[in-house]
């Protein structure tokens, strides 16, 4: 089954939580903390493998959860970190956060990445890091911490994939222009051919070659007809395909040109392509006269001549010169030749222009939609007697802190202080026993804390 479209619930590892020991052995009366840290938990990473042309392996499952961290021991001895997890995509993959409300509509979606190249990887959500064993707070004030930290909270990510098929040409027309039999014979692609219309249900990608290590991809696109933006036959939802390639071969088929008609096949198909794409209506177009088998000599003139006509001056479309039959492989080989060297003519992409990187090198995206510093905070009155306090790293000392823990409570009031937040709360007028919202938690404030 082809699949192009898919959104996935993504969980990060959570970290290991960190362990209250003390050292305790005979003779030795006084053994200092020697709990251990709490392991990282598993990223999660997006990696482009050539292999892939769908994203149903995917859309099978649609949530991913990575291992997460062991827990610290004793003896300082610390948990291990978990593996990461990677999901394999194919070449031309977007990935896009999904941001929902607290109704669980969706308010926005945002671009990740675009992996359109070889060999990238996109991390999209990071595992949670491990807790601090007690053994990391001794110090000479506090000799004998009887705390650890709770091992942090993986990221939980909503993502949307679309596969835009990254192939140099693409073969469009109406439905049984020969399409798939085009790509048979210049190709290594094998589409089921039949003469019925729809027979290709999902576009074909095939590799062609020229010479050794000289190739290009070729892709065709399942039959446009007219009203196809409105749904009518298969839509339009496989031209996003089309939008990628540099070049776009459009098949006439003899027997579907009726240029005696008020609109032709010819301008339908441009028709819809301008109805979905602004962009798309705009690329260049080699138009190929297909099925020459069929035709006389004078019917081939003929169309060939009406075609000129449909086209005039306009300097997206080219007329190719000669006719061919794909069913027999008539020109195809000169055709396939040609293309190659209106490709060489074409400039690529910025993503297609990038230096090859080795797969012993590969190219790592860091997805962080909040580059901010993490010690920065802000403190904002939310209503009387309730207060928020903002800010990458002290959400994340509240969040891997276990409450229940009177060591661990005095500690975040310490951090509290240390930071200047208490100062910040103080000029706005909070008092002892008014409410701070941190990250998950809702903590009770004092000035002193005993």
């Amino acid at each position: 089954m082809f699949c192009d479209q898919t959104t996935l619930q993504l969980h990060a590892g959570n970290g290991g939580n960190g362990c209250i020991s003390f050292r305790r052995e005979k003779f030795v009366p006084r053994g200092g903390p020697n709990g251990g840290n709490g392991g990282k938990g598993g990223d999660i990473y997006f990696k482009v493998n050539h292999a892939l042309n769908t994203l149903t392996h995917l859309d099978s499952y649609k949530q991913f959860r990575a291992e997460g961290g062991e827990h610290g021991m004793g003896q300082n001895c610390f948990g291990k970190n978990a593996e990461d997890l990677i999901l394999e995509v194919p070449l031309g993959t977007i990935v896009r956060q999904v941001i929902r409300d607290k109704k669980d509509e969706v308010v926005k979606k945002m671009d990740i990445a675009d992996l359109s190249s070889p060999n990238k990887i996109l991390l999209a959500a990071k595992g949670g890091v491990g807790g601090k064993g007690n053994a990391n707070f001794a110090s000479s004030v506090r000799q004998a911490p009887k705390f650890a930290e709770l091992g942090e909270e993986g990221e939980n990510i909503e993502v949307e994939l679309e596969l835009k098929l990254v192939a140099d040409v693409g073969i469009i027309g109406v439905p049984s222009a020969g399409k798939s039999s085009l790509i048979a014979a210049i190709s290594n692609a094998r589409p089921k051919i039949a003469d019925y219309p729809f027979t290709t249900l999902i576009p074909n990608l095939g590799i062609v070659k020229i010479a050794d290590k000289v190739t290009y991809v070729v892709a065709d696109i399942p039959g446009l007809i007219e009203n196809a933006h409105e749904g009518k036959g298969l839509g339009v939802e496989f031209l996003k395909h089309v939008q990628r390639c540099r070049v776009l071969v459009h098949l006439i088929d003899p027997s579907q040109a009726d240029f005696s008609e008020q609109k032709s096949n010819f301008q339908l198909i441009n028709q819809e392509l301008a109805a979905f794409s602004k962009d798309l209506a705009e690329k260049k177009q080699i138009v190929v006269i297909n099925k020459v088998d069929l035709l006389q000599e004078e019917q081939e003139k003929d169309i060939r001549a009406k075609l000129k006509q449909e086209i005039g001056r306009s300097k997206r479309f080219t007329l190719y010169p000669e006719s061919i039959s794909a069913a027999t492989t008539k020109g195809t080989q000169e055709l396939k030749i040609y293309l190659f060297q209106q490709l060489e003519k074409t400039p690529k992409p910025d993503w297609q222009s990038l230096t090859p990187v080795s797969e012993e090198h590969p190219v790592h995206i860091l997805y962080r939609p909040h580059l901010e510093n993490p010690q920065h905070f802000s403190v904002e009155l939310i209503k009387k007697g309730v207060y928020r306090v903002s800010g990458k790293r002290i959400e994340q000392i509240v969040n891997m802190t276990n409450f229940d823990n009177r060591e661990a409570s005095h500690r975040v009031h310490d951090v509290l202080y240390k930071k200047g937040i208490l100062k910040e709360l103080k000029k706005l007028g909070a008092k002892d026993g008014d409410k701070l919202l941190i990250g998950k938690h809702k903590i009770e404030f004092f000035f002193h804390f005993d």
